[in-house]
């Protein structure tokens, strides 16, 4: 949630139009609040914003859509990123989802994700991943040595192929959202703590 303030007073000069300004800015979701002095506000708007995750290089596309998007995690040359977008901005890329058509010649140097998450429920064990305790699903092995976990993975997305079968775009989206949620965390620190990335080393 990001929060947006803009503060103006009477010692502007266009303070008759601001007060239309303000009109509009609270149909628009601000609230407006005295601050410090008479005639002087406060417009205070909290933003919510939306992880997505992305494969590739979605750049053009976002300049294509009037998109702001903010990397959070990773570049082209780690095997995920995330992205925050507004609400606004969401839904400019769901829209354009729906609206295109698959040949248009977009998106064709990467995509983007969203889910609300996956359907595993509740994780069931804490183990070692990246060298960091994680909190997630694993299968009990019982392979005659009596049940165990397997208690450590070199990373994020090798746990999600060895313990969930979980490779696909779609379902490391639906999986990794779900961890992030379960861990008290943002994806993109779920993939920075969990997987690394070498330029943050």
């Amino acid at each position: 949630m990001n929060t947006v303030t803009i503060k103006f007073g009477q010692g502007i000069t266009a303070w008759k139009d601001a007060q239309e300004v303000l009109k509009i800015l609270q149909e628009k979701g601000y609230k407006v609040q005295p601050y410090e002095e008479i005639g002087t506000v406060n417009l205070t708007k909290e933003i919510k914003m939306e992880e997505i995750l992305v494969q590739g290089n979605i750049t053009e596309d976002l300049k294509r859509l009037g998109v702001n998007a903010t990397r959070t995690y990773g570049d082209e040359t780690t095997s995920y990123q995330v992205y925050e977008v507004s609400d606004e901005d969401f839904k400019i890329l769901s829209d354009d989802v729906s609206k295109r058509d698959t040949d248009d010649g977009h998106w064709e140097s990467g995509g983007w994700r969203w889910c609300e998450g996956s359907n595993q429920g509740i994780p069931n064990v804490t183990i070692t991943v990246n060298n960091q305790r994680l909190f997630c699903w694993a299968e009990v092995v019982n392979d005659g040595e009596g049940p165990y976990f397997n208690g450590w993975h070199v990373n994020l997305l090798e746990y999600l192929d060895i313990e969930k079968g979980c490779t696909s775009f779609k379902n490391v989206c639906a999986l990794t959202k779900d961890l992030a949620k379960h861990n008290n965390m943002t994806m993109a620190e779920l993939f920075r703590k969990y997987q690394g990335w070498d330029k943050e080393n």
